[in-house]
C-alpha cells in the first residue's frame, strides 16, 4: 500500500477532531472524513465550516472529502463543496467519491481540472471513473480481484473485457471467492440473480 488515508467522521466535530489529530500524529498520509449522518449541516457552509475544523486539527495532512451522499443523506454537490471550501480550507486535496453520481465527477472535472484529486469509491461505477481519467480506486477490498481485472483490461484498451469485468461486480463481484474464484451467494445488485457454486 502507497498511502494511508484516515477517515476520522464521526457523528461528532469534537471526535472527529480528535481521530484528525490522532491520524496526523501515527503518522497518516491523508484524512478523510464523512459527514455527521444524525445532525447534518442545515447548510453548505455549516458543510464547509464543521469539515473546515476538521481538517484544522491535522494541518500537516492533505484532506479529502469523503462523499457518500445515500448513507450520510448529505446532498451537497462536490463542485459546490470545493467552491466554498478552496479557499478556506488550505489543505483541501480532493473527494472520495462514493456517491453513485457520475455527474458530480464530471462537475469537478470540468470546473477544477487537476486542481483536486478525484478518488473513486463506488464499485459500481468505477468504468465510468475510468473513463473519465480518475485513475485511483479506493473500494471493498474484497473486490480488489474483479475491479484489478477491469483496470488492467481498460488501460490495455479492452473495453469488451473492462465491461464484462464491470457486469461481474453489478451481478456477482463481491460473492466471488478471492481465492478460488467460485461463485458462492446471491448479490445485493439483484434479487434475483443467484450465482451458483
Amino acid at each position: 500500500m502507497s498511502c494511508v488515508i484516515v477517515q476520522v467522521g464521526t457523528e461528532n466535530l469534537k471526535n472527529s477532531r480528535e481521530l484528525a489529530t490522532h491520524a496526523q500524529t501515527a503518522g497518516a498520509d491523508a484524512i478523510a472524513c464523512v459527514g455527521p449522518t444524525f445532525f447534518k449541516p442545515d447548510s453548505l457552509e455549516t458543510y464547509v465550516s464543521y469539515m473546515k475544523e476538521v481538517a484544522a486539527a491535522a494541518p500537516e495532512l492533505p484532506f479529502y472529502l469523503y462523499d457518500i451522499d445515500f448513507i450520510t443523506g448529505i446532498t451537497y454537490a462536490a463542485a459546490d463543496f470545493f467552491r466554498a471550501a478552496k479557499d478556506v480550507i488550505p489543505t483541501l486535496r480532493g473527494v472520495k467519491h462514493t456517491t453513485p453520481s457520475v455527474r458530480n465527477i464530471t462537475d469537478v472535472l470540468a470546473e477544477f481540472g487537476n486542481r483536486y484529486q478525484v478518488l473513486c469509491g463506488n464499485e459500481d461505477i468505477y468504468l465510468a471513473c475510468l473513463a473519465l481519467g480518475v485513475d485511483t480506486g479506493v473500494m471493498n477490498g474484497y473486490s480488489g480481484h474483479v475491479l484489478n481485472r477491469l483496470k488492467a483490461a481498460f488501460e490495455k484498451g479492452d473495453l469488451e473485457a473492462a465491461r464484462l469485468e464491470q457486469h461481474i461486480w453489478w451481478h456477482k463481484g463481491y460473492a466471488e471467492d478471492s481465492w478460488t474464484g467460485q461463485w458462492s451467494a446471491t448479490t445485493a445488485h439483484d434479487s434475483n440473480t443467484t450465482a451458483q457454486s
